[in-house]
């Protein structure tokens, strides 16, 4: 297998898991508050997705085989759950407290 033939496999394996299990999920589902605002998360880099519903969304992906390395957990104004892609990426939930 060449370089370009991995990308491709990586890419494919990728799209699968977001669609199989994400494919619902659009970008008016999730806002900041209060918008323009960023959420300071000091030196951690992840890629987060936004929940309306982050105990609902997580029992729907630990049902559909997801691996989450961390629970969902109160940090005090948001819920974080922290999940691997299939390649063992870590990818976070966030729902920020109403």
């Amino acid at each position: 297998m060449n370089a370009i033939e991995l990308y491709r496999s990586l890419l494919r394996s990728a799209h699968d898991f977001l669609e199989g299990t994400l494919a619902d999920v659009t970008p008016a589902q999730f806002t900041w508050d209060p918008p323009g605002k960023a959420f300071s998360i000091g030196a951690n880099y992840s890629h987060v997705l936004g929940a309306e519903d982050i105990a609902k969304e997580y029992r729907r992906l630990k049902d559909a085989g997801v691996e989450f390395v961390e629970d969902p957990k109160d940090l005090g104004k948001v819920w974080v759950a922290t999940f691997k892609d299939p390649e063992g990426n870590l990818l976070q939930l966030l729902q920020f407290h109403r």
